[in-house]
């Protein structure tokens, strides 16, 4: 017999699973925040960072891309595949020229074509000083990315710089 109290626990424990799959479970976009969040915080360096640690954030920001990976900045800064190797030398020496550097991500948009793809559109922001001098250095652009899933993690296989305004 079903009594009132069977059914009140019964519909505790439902909210309480509900609620426990709903914290667990995080959404692509969330996942992807998590990457791009990952990405600035090891693009980020501080004054007198060690070079050992600047060589393992390089590594850990060359992991956060896919092998090869499409990349296009103008003027043609960065143009065409380039392997992870490629990418964490470029990113080494791109940091090796700042005293501190920040990255940050504003206005994402997500667009999933299917489950394992994702494009994005977003606003970049550089900001930080170059070795040797005491100007702040600051650059926003404009950007389009393209992540991929593989083994369950999301990996940047593309990204285009969007020219807003003409030179």
């Amino acid at each position: 017999m079903v009594t009132s109290r069977n059914i009140i626990i019964l519909l505790m424990v439902c909210l309480l699973g509900s609620a426990l799959f709903f914290f667990l479970h995080s959404t692509r976009e969330e996942q992807i925040r998590a990457r791009l969040d990952q990405l600035c915080k090891e693009i980020q360096k501080q004054e007198n960072e060690p070079a050992l640690d600047s060589m393992t954030k390089a590594a850990r920001i060359g992991k956060l891309f896919q092998d090869p990976c499409q990349i296009y900045f103008t003027p043609p800064l960065l143009d065409g595949r380039l392997t992870r190797r490629e990418i964490i030398q470029h990113i080494s020496v791109a940091r090796n020229r700042f005293s501190r550097l920040n990255l940050s991500f504003y206005d994402i948009t997500f667009n999933f074509p299917d489950d394992r793809l994702a494009s994005l559109s977003m606003t970049m922001r550089v900001q930080g000083y170059f070795q040797g001098d005491d100007e702040p250095f600051s650059d926003v652009r404009e950007l389009l990315m393209d992540m991929e899933q593989t083994d369950g993690t999301w990996r940047i296989s593309r990204v285009e710089e969007i020219q807003v305004l003409e030179p």
